[in-house]
């Protein structure tokens, strides 16, 4: 997807909040000094800090990419990024899902973050010489990133985005808050350009109106002056 990019953007407030959403996972190894990221450890685990394998977390982007594209653990798509929630919000009458109060930030963005993780994981780990279970796992988290990654510029290219941006362009000076309260961060952001764009061009255009109508009168009597 090319409607934005958060590579290489360090001080990108928006890639920071994105990388903030989180994602189930299950560690592949035992670690030490780790038992706090488990809220159902018993006290005796804590007491040995002591995060044993298979340990379901739910743990931020920007903490699990790296374990994950190691192979230390394996993570899954969030609830509303799994094959039933594309097709309710995405697939299924797009231009009039509300996408907004789903994650809480903005589901364009972090789904690409997901679907780049995964694939990310995906081509790091197939090298590896790896257990029938990881194998699976991998050949599923592929496709199901691609799946994904098309859903969201379907979404976002296809007849939601042409309705918003009819929207940006022929309600200005309208109440649009109920229409703009279903979209996303980033579809908000743009749509706020996109009609302030719009409002810049439709002043600019009345002014020139204006001139040219006074130079049409300036002329009209320049002539009717002349004997």
């Amino acid at each position: 997807m090319a409607f934005f990019d958060t590579a290489n953007q360090y001080y990108d407030l928006d890639a920071i909040l994105a990388d903030e959403e989180l994602i189930p996972c299950v560690t592949q190894d035992d670690f030490s000094y780790l038992a706090d990221l488990d809220p159902d450890a018993s006290v005796a685990e804590n007491k040995r800090n002591f995060l044993k394998q298979y340990t379901k977390l739910k743990l931020p982007l920007w903490a699990v990419e790296s374990w994950a594209i190691l192979g230390y653990c394996r993570c899954s798509f969030p609830r509303v990024f799994n094959n039933i929630s594309r097709e309710q919000y995405l697939l299924s009458n797009s231009n009039d899902a509300s996408l907004n109060p789903l994650p809480r930030f903005d589901y364009f963005r972090i789904g690409k973050r997901i679907a780049d993780v995964m694939q990310l994981t995906y081509f790091k780990q197939k090298s590896q010489t790896l257990t029938p279970q990881m194998i699976q796992y991998l050949d599923f988290i592929l496709p199901s990133a691609r799946q994904l990654q098309e859903s969201l510029h379907l979404a976002f290219v296809g007849e939601r985005f042409q309705q918003w941006l009819d929207w940006s362009w022929t309600s200005y000076g309208q109440d649009v808050s109920q229409f703009v309260g279903k979209l996303t961060y980033l579809e908000q952001s743009t749509f706020a350009t996109s009609t302030q764009a719009w409002s810049h061009h439709y002043r600019s255009a009345t002014i020139a109106q204006k001139r040219k109508r006074r130079q049409q009168r300036l002329e009209n009597a320049t002539k009717r002056s002349r004997p």
